[in-house]
């Protein structure tokens, strides 16, 4: 087995090299763009798309106080809760066993920076880069609602009448999400088995990684949430 010329923390310091991603936190909410706006029970956007604040209140919970209040993070999707789809491409071997794994690049507004100030990144910042899925995306991007494009890869799903229907090379599974955070919300987690050379070329973010280099990179703290979660769903190392 012949491992990568490069080593994967060589890879994404590279890659975060490439990053532009600036965020200003503490912007006032009733200043956002996007159509977002406050009705009186949610905040999210006028056309219904991505995701919006809810506020619940929870009553006779068994826990450490009678209830409480808060917001959940409501995501609107093919039926209102489910709006994740997550697929990780695989090499196997004839055994069945993971040979490597294809991950990208995923910025992110919310993934860990250190900034020395506004908008100035520090030297030893991750600049919202953790390594992800190559498709990590929202019912409501792929059918584009932002008016932008579609996400990388966005080829491995395809869209119809507002849903996504199933590339039949990709095993599905549905795994709900906290539910400390988020009200109802499940993403799709697909596993595609592909042979050498599928999926060539590469786009710029993605790599092929080794079981080991996966380990490893997960020992650091250098993987995505939902990447964890699709790993321990369908990798067999």
């Amino acid at each position: 087995m012949h491992m990568p010329a490069e080593t994967w923390w060589r890879w994404l310091a590279r890659q975060r090299e490439r990053s532009q991603m600036v965020v200003l936190p503490n912007t006032r909410l009733d200043s956002l763009g996007g159509g977002w706006g406050f009705d009186g029970t949610t905040f999210a956007r006028a056309d219904g798309k991505f995701f919006g604040l809810e506020g619940v209140e929870v009553r006779t919970a068994g826990r450490e106080v009678p209830g409480w209040g808060q917001p959940l993070l409501k995501e609107y999707g093919v039926d209102g809760s489910e709006d994740g789809v997550v697929v990780v491409p695989v090499e196997v071997n004839s055994f069945g066993h993971v040979q490597r794994v294809l991950l990208a690049a995923r910025i992110e507004p919310g993934n860990p920076a250190t900034y020395n100030a506004p908008g100035v990144h520090a030297p030893d910042s991750k600049k919202h880069v953790l390594i992800g899925t190559p498709l990590q995306t929202s019912v409501a991007n792929l059918s584009q609602a932002h008016g932008g494009k579609l996400p990388p890869r966005a080829e491995l799903v395809t869209m119809h009448a507002n849903k996504y229907s199933n590339n039949p090379l990709i095993r599905w599974v549905t795994q709900p999400q906290d539910g400390g955070r988020y009200f109802g919300k499940s993403v799709r987690l697909g596993r595609l088995i592909v042979k050498e050379g599928d999926l060539n070329p590469l786009l710029p973010q993605e790599r092929w990684f080794y079981p080991s280099e996966i380990n490893s990179a997960f020992a650091k703290g250098e993987l995505s949430n939902y990447l964890v979660q699709s790993l321990l769903l369908f990798a067999r190392f």
